[in-house]
């Protein structure tokens, strides 16, 4: 039992965790078979969420945060047979329309490694690599809209 919704008999959370924590996907991105990912849905371990949500006179693509209405365009649907928008902005991880649902896992979250001292590098820059990280340093407390920066 999840919550109080009954759950399939072959069941790995701990898996299924791994696999899907923290991840909004597409159905089709969703590697399991539909009798089994319907009890999924149905013990709510996935939630289904809207994958483009309509703001007043604008759009939010709910998968790469797309507010931008030049980066929407109408698509005709295949399955619904009506015209939707699509996100462009995320068009490289697959299409997403507005009539597809994004699903969210709501099992319990996978126990990642805690790393002591995460991102950390212990080492010395050159002058160069100095100047250019301070000139980065510069620009986020400045709150700078863009900084070129070349990177080998």
């Amino acid at each position: 039992m999840y919550g109080n919704q009954p759950l399939p008999e072959n069941l790995q959370l701990d898996k299924l965790s791994f696999l899907f924590s923290g991840k909004l996907l597409l159905r089709k991105e969703i590697p399991l078979q539909d009798d089994y990912f319907q009890q999924l849905l149905e013990a709510k371990l996935f939630i289904p969420v809207k994958s483009i949500i309509k703001k007043n006179f604008s759009h939010l693509c709910m998968r790469c945060g797309n507010q931008k209405s030049s980066l929407f365009a109408p698509i005709p649907c295949y399955q619904c047979k009506k015209t939707h928008l699509y996100c462009r902005k995320c068009i490289e991880m697959g299409r997403i329309l507005e009539c597809e649902p994004l699903f969210e896992w709501n099992g319990p979250k996978a126990p990642w490694i805690q790393h002591e001292t995460p991102s950390t590098w212990e080492g010395e820059l050159t002058v160069a690599q100095q100047k250019a990280a301070t000139r980065m340093v510069q620009a986020i407390m400045n709150q700078e809209d863009e900084l070129l920066t070349w990177a080998v």
